[in-house]
């Protein structure tokens, strides 16, 4: 049963799989809708979750090169969905939808986390109403009655035992000791929780999903608490008014503190681990609710001026904001003494939150970088500038890291006396694009300036923004004026009006190297030790003589791959393969896109097989990936099982072409793959595509899953063999 036992009010579940039916690490399996949750504290194993109730990750798709609604579709079981960015990908879910990133989704009946990798049940379940038909709990809650035998409170947990003190409540399938002040069950037992008041149910309002409002904008399921993360944003925590650790990772349950040193939640009564926040749930910002041009509340919120002039966010829609500008009631109710009133009901009154405010403020790295407000410019390996995602941070030694004001780098950590937290990854910093103004597909004027035709059709440029254009398409004047003869007029002021230049037009997006290959726009072409054309990350670059390097223009290369400015040294950057423009040919007349296989179609013709060095089937319709046979009968892909592969440890060395590059120092032998060895350096899989298993020991084919962390590998059901392509003329 999900959430059965002690685990439901302490522990968010780990999700690890929601394809199919489902193998979970310890061999045991999970019906269709069901997920492996991985069981909390000292009970080890796997139970099934329905998947509508816990928070999974989501899944990557299959970008498509051209759009699999037309002919070239998605494998069975797959979704072909619209991307934010307007192409298209294949989804391995039946009924999915693309996440903001665009390359993750979630089941159609969820929410996308705000940085795409978690997936969050939209449920659909009302309230739970209590007995007495006019309060309600949220969902997952549990209605008790309090001590004054009249009135309904809340206890945090579905299904939950009321104690007899009419005070606490403990977890399904466990006993209340009044006297010890805990929750008792067979397997354990831990701290009893208070109950919460029950809110009265608004008359008139449905069942529609609630959501709980955080002062970022964003929201978290109902039943549960914003929490503000290491960044100022907010995320989640499980569980209904929890108390929020310091560290802003974790929470804990109400009525116990955090322990971050020993990484618990503790009472008088008890201890249990500390909770881990879940992303908040992204506002669509064209749903925000304006409260002027730089404030707005959250959607389904009413906006109301607080006592300090400024504004504040009422949590229902339509709301009556109430003069003493802290409170607010339902439509149709009036403000009446700490209570909303209308006719003989009367319920308690809301409590406003603060607005948001809008700033601009990027935080300028240099005068081409800068970084979202909020955050922190710290440079990479590469001496290019990064983002760490919260203010006034340290910027780590290693150049990929970042720790929390007052905190030390340490490997792995940031420390503060005994306590440490993860240390946050860095994101690119913004480059300043030139903010060209586009009048048209092919041409553009600069920043600052407008699009103005002129009399030959063609596009002329005036030197301020948002300009008025003149009939005679020669001339422009500032906004607010009118033209008129030789002149801009506004009211009795009268100016010169300003003449037109000619527009921009805008070159080719790749950087030529010959007739045959490209690099993409803002790179060098070098020429690769092997004479092919290689291409530098960085325009104007300089190419050094090792043919491997390049370096920023004004540096120069020496020996040990290292780029030289005056006393400035920067690790030398690595070149990529140019792109070649004869594609992947299968005869003279036929090819298939980079990254597909040619295969044989029926009739004769060629078909792509969306795979690389993929195993083409012998009925002519289908493929597998490199290393699987075509199992027709059973229209599957197979792998026979193997023991989990020892891991061997990475090389360090010059730039290879055939080597699989972990970072910019380490690598693996070509078809390997790089995992986390223990220690946190570098090992290589001997498996393309191997899964590394979490004992950082081992590692699995593809398709596979580490049972027992990593002792033995096991199928992960069969992987579905892909539909091929049409190849390209």
């Amino acid at each position: 049963r999900p959430g059965s036992g002690m685990a439901a009010a302490w522990f968010l579940l780990l999700v690890i799989s929601t394809v199919g039916a489902t193998l979970c690490p310890d061999g045991s399996a999970c019906g269709e809708k069901s997920l492996c949750c991985e069981r909390p504290g000292e009970e080890k194993g796997y139970s099934c979750c329905p998947e509508a109730e816990v928070v999974s990750h989501s899944l990557p798709m299959m970008l498509s090169q051209t759009s699999c609604f037309g002919p070239s579709s998605c494998p069975d079981e797959y979704s072909c969905v619209e991307t934010p960015q307007g192409g298209s990908a294949c989804c391995p879910l039946a009924e999915g939808k693309s996440c903001q990133d665009g390359h993750h989704c979630c089941s159609s009946g969820s929410y996308c986390s705000d940085d795409g990798h978690y997936c969050i049940p939209a449920s659909n379940q009302s309230a739970v109403v209590c007995p007495d038909g006019r309060t309600e709990c949220p969902a997952l809650t549990s209605c008790c009655l309090m001590s004054d035998m009249s009135s309904w409170g809340c206890c945090p947990m579905p299904e939950a035992v009321c104690c007899e003190d009419h005070v606490h409540c403990c977890p399904h399938d466990s006993q209340c000791d009044v006297t010890q002040g805990r929750c008792v069950s067979r397997q354990d037992h831990v701290p009893w929780m208070n109950k919460l008041p029950a809110r009265v149910r608004l008359v008139g309002f449905g069942d529609e999903e609630r959501l709980v409002p955080c002062p970022d904008g964003t929201s978290c399921p109902d039943g549960s608490t914003c929490c503000e993360k290491v960044d100022h944003t907010y995320g989640c925590c499980s569980i209904l008014s929890a108390v929020c650790c310091s560290d802003h990772l974790h929470c804990c349950p109400g009525g116990t503190t955090c322990d971050l040193v020993h990484k618990k939640c503790v009472s008088r009564n008890g201890e249990g681990p500390l909770l881990r926040q879940m992303p908040a749930i992204q506002q669509d910002s064209a749903n925000l609710v304006p409260c002027d041009v730089a404030t707005t509340c959250p959607n389904n919120n009413t906006c109301c001026r607080l006592a300090s002039g400024k504004w504040g966010c009422c949590p229902i829609e339509k709301a009556v904001c109430c003069n003493d500008h802290k409170h607010c009631c339902p439509e149709g109710y009036t403000c009446s003494l700490g209570k909303c009133s209308r006719e003989e009901h009367s319920i308690p009154w809301l409590l406003k939150t603060p607005a948001l405010t809008h700033k601009a403020g990027d935080v300028k790295c240099d005068d081409m970088y800068s970084c979202p407000d909020g955050q922190t410019c710290c440079l990479l390996a590469s001496g290019d500038w990064a983002c760490c995602p919260i203010a006034q941070a340290v910027c780590c030694d290693d150049h990929e890291h970042c720790c929390p004001p007052g905190y030390t780098c340490s490997e792995g950590d940031c420390q503060k006396g005994a306590l440490s937290i993860p240390w946050l990854s860095k994101t690119p910093a913004l480059k300043q694009e030139a903010g060209d103004v586009k009048c048209d597909d092919m041409y553009s004027c600069p920043d600052g300036q407008t699009c103005c035709l002129l009399a030959s059709g063609d596009w002329g440029c005036c030197p301020i923004a948002q300009a008025v254009c003149c009939d005679d398409h020669e001339h422009c004047c500032p906004p607010g004026y009118t033209c008129s003869g030789s002149q801009c007029m506004s009211g009795g002021l009268s100016i010169p009006w300003l003449s037109k230049t000619p527009s921009l037009k805008q070159e080719g997006t790749t950087v030529k190297c010959d007739d045959s290959f490209s690099c993409n726009d803002g790179q060098t072409c070098c020429r690769m030790q092997s004479g092919v054309w290689g291409c530098c990350p960085i325009a104007q670059a300089v190419c050094c003589s090792d043919h491997w390097h390049c370096c920023p223009q004004g540096f120069t290369c020496d020996t040990r791959g290292t780029c030289v400015l005056g006393r400035l040294n920067l690790p030398g950057l690595m070149k990529v393969l140019a792109l070649s423009s004869d594609g992947n040919w299968c005869d003279e007349s036929h090819s298939c896109p980079s990254g597909t296989t040619c295969c044989p179609g029926e009739g004769g013709g060629w078909s792509c097989c969306p795979l690389q060095e993929a195993v083409c089937c012998s009925d002519h319709q289908h493929c597998c990936p490199t290393g699987y046979t075509c199992n027709l009968a059973a229209g599957t892909c197979d792998l026979p099982p193997q023991k989990a592969a020892k891991i061997s440890p990475s090389g360090t060395s010059a730039q290879r072409l055939d080597y699989v590059w972990c970072d910019a120092q380490t690598y693996c032998s070509d078809g390997q793959t790089c995992c986390r060895g223990l220690g946190g350096a570098w090992n290589c899989c001997v498996y393309t595509w191997g899964v590394c298993c979490p004992d950082m020991v081992h590692c699995c084919p593809y398709g596979y899953v580490c049972l027992q962390h990593g002792a033995s590998c096991g199928r992960s059901g069969s992987p579905r063999w892909d539909g091929k392509l049409s190849p390209l003329l």
